[in-house]
């Protein structure tokens, strides 16, 4: 056997599988230790979950994560970090445990300000990624415990059970970013934050074809009837493919700023 996560071409067998941890929530997943005879790796086990979201959603953002890169140069690039994925079944699969992480919501904010600008310029670009991700594909539920940031620096959303803007009937703001987190940035970092974001959406909005296409292809697994994904990826709530470019970017800018 080998890892779910392993790239095909690495031909390395799993030696070992030692359970580590069950986490205390309402499907119990499992902290697994996989050990070959040269590595050793965490994933967690999820059962009762359909871990094809997570998968498709990764996928997508690492799509974004290539026209970014293709179409802005300078370090202040939009980046969505990304982590691996592997179903199982429709209601079982595994996903990486990526180290050292702490949510949002106990996150020291305030000491981002302390942080070499190398490393605060990267938590710009990473919440600028992740938050443009999740209004260009509805993510909903984007409540402080499912923001994460890693080493201190790299800021990256979890769980897509709610997509294409369907959320839960309590719900965080379309565009919700870590209340702290505003309070302690300047406002000329809050302006670059949201030019970022506002030119990178319209990259997007340029490829939109080859976005809905990806989309509809891998949700179409799911559920044949992808028609509601088309409809809100091109509608006024996503790439707003109805309007020009002009009223596009005022309404997506707006919408940052509130």
């Amino acid at each position: 056997m080998v890892s779910p996560l392993r790239r095909k071409k690495s031909s390395e067998l799993l030696t070992q599988v030692i359970i580590r941890d069950i986490f205390d929530s309402k499907a119990k997943p499992l902290l697994l230790e996989l050990s070959g005879s040269n590595t050793k790796e965490y994933v967690i086990l999820k059962q009762g979950d359909d871990v094809r979201n997570d998968w498709f959603i990764q996928t997508i953002c690492n799509l974004f994560n290539t026209l970014w890169q293709k179409e802005i140069n300078g370090s202040l690039q939009p980046y969505i970090y990304t982590y691996k994925s592997t179903p199982l079944s429709f209601n079982m699969g595994c996903i990486q445990c990526v180290s050292n992480v702490e949510p949002a919501r106990s996150f020291a904010w305030e000491k981002i300000n302390e942080l070499p600008k190398e490393k605060k310029d990267k938590l710009l670009v990473s919440i600028a990624g992740s938050s443009i991700a999740s209004y260009v594909l509805g993510i909903r539920d984007r409540h402080q415990d499912n923001m994460l940031i890693k080493d201190g620096h790299i800021y990256f959303h979890i769980d897509f059970g709610h997509l294409w803007n369907q959320g839960p009937v309590v719900d965080a703001p379309r565009i919700a970013f870590p209340r702290r987190f505003r309070k302690v940035i300047s406002q000329e970092e809050w302006d670059q934050l949201v030019l970022i974001c506002t030119e990178a959406y319209m990259i997007l909005r340029n490829h939109s074809k080859e976005i809905i296409h990806i989309a509809t292809s891998l949700f179409r697994t799911i559920d044949e009837n992808t028609c509601t994904i088309e409809a809100f990826l091109s509608g006024p709530d996503s790439l707003m493919l109805g309007v020009d470019d002009t009223l596009a970017r005022e309404k997506f800018e707006r919408s940052f700023r509130k």
